[in-house]
């Protein structure tokens, strides 16, 4: 069954453009990279547990409201895409920068870019891929998709510590926001070109 979905190109193209870049962020950036940067920075371990924290306490604040804008307006694919816009936004804003402020608006936005992306991505999943769904079940593309984020939270920490291997600290964080941004675009031009392939008029 998952060879069967993973065959639909519009599942195997979601999977890098809206699937995998929320967990490479999560475990490659924000729990691998950020404090390994803020300790090359001289912060202390307990400043560095609070700066994360910020990361944690804006996605618990905005997932439910997210959740209410997705219930009340339908607007998956907006929401989705603006949160991987704001990803990429965010760790271009903590590589250009070391100031203490700089670096708690970047958790800040990052934390509103990940309720964003995985609020939708979990949302949109009946309504993108209504076929997939129809065929081989929805617990079937779920589970799938679950598969495909576990995969990308190990591949998180790797990629990362290879980007800083070849470009450093500040340049490997500068790198990664350049592959999100693009990742953002592509993802933009996908929900584009699938936009009527749903049937679902409420799908935004």
């Amino acid at each position: 069954s998952y060879l069967k979905v993973l065959k639909r190109w519009s599942f195997f193209f979601f999977i890098p453009l809206a699937a995998l870049p929320p967990r490479i962020v999560l475990t490659g950036f924000l729990l691998f990279m950020t404090p390994v940067v803020l300790n090359k920075l001289e912060y202390s371990d307990a400043a560095v547990g609070r700066f994360m924290m910020c990361y944690f306490i804006s996605n618990l604040l905005f997932t439910p409201l997210v959740a209410r804008l997705l219930d009340r307006f339908n607007c998956h694919r907006s929401l989705l895409l603006g949160g991987s816009i704001l990803m990429g936004g965010a760790i271009f804003l903590f590589s250009y920068s070391t100031l203490l402020s700089s670096l708690v608006v970047s958790m800040i936005l990052l934390g509103l870019g990940m309720a964003l992306s995985t609020t939708s991505l979990i949302s949109i999943i009946p309504l993108q891929f209504a076929r997939e769904c129809a065929t081989e079940g929805q617990g079937t593309v779920t589970s799938l998709l679950r598969v495909v984020e576990r995969i990308g939270s190990i591949l998180g920490p790797l990629f990362v510590a290879f980007l800083i291997k070849v470009a450093g600290f500040s340049d490997g964080a500068m790198i990664l926001g350049v592959i999100l941004s693009t990742l953002a675009i592509g993802l933009a031009l996908y929900l584009l070109l699938t936009r009527n392939s749903t049937g679902d008029k409420a799908l935004q």
